[in-house]
């Protein structure tokens, strides 16, 4: 329906917008930090992968940091089966995007993201 298409248009465009957060001008970071929190319509699933920095597995607790993106079949490193691991490559694109944005080396990078968290949790039409 309209409403789905809607949905994924806005994951969509916050997907691009995660995505320029390690794009190597330092402008062009900052002002996808600053744009990350004014976009509405985005999925929460998308918001909490920008929070995410394990891409592509489901955690279990207890889980080691080794067996992240780790298959049970024996192949060499890289070659990886992505539709065993139930990947979306939209979310790919979302993932820790804001980590990455708080953890920049230039301060108008970090301050951008940070204003942006903060805008986001002063929304209430997230679910």
């Amino acid at each position: 329906g309209a409403g789905g298409d809607q949905l994924l248009m806005a994951d969509d465009g916050f997907a691009q917008l995660c995505s320029m957060v390690n794009d190597p001008d330092v402008g062009v970071r900052t002002q996808a930090c600053s744009l990350l929190g004014s976009l509405r319509g985005m999925s929460s699933r998308s918001l909490l992968q920008a929070f995410n920095k394990d891409w592509g597995r489901k955690a279990k607790a207890g889980d080691p940091p080794a067996s992240i993106g780790a298959t049970s079949d024996s192949k060499p490193e890289g070659d990886t089966d992505v539709v065993a691991l139930d990947v979306n490559l939209m979310e790919r694109g979302t993932t820790a995007a804001f980590v990455y944005g708080l953890e920049d080396e230039f301060f108008e990078v970090r301050t951008a993201a940070i204003d942006s968290v903060c805008e986001l949790s002063l929304r209430d039409d997230l679910d």
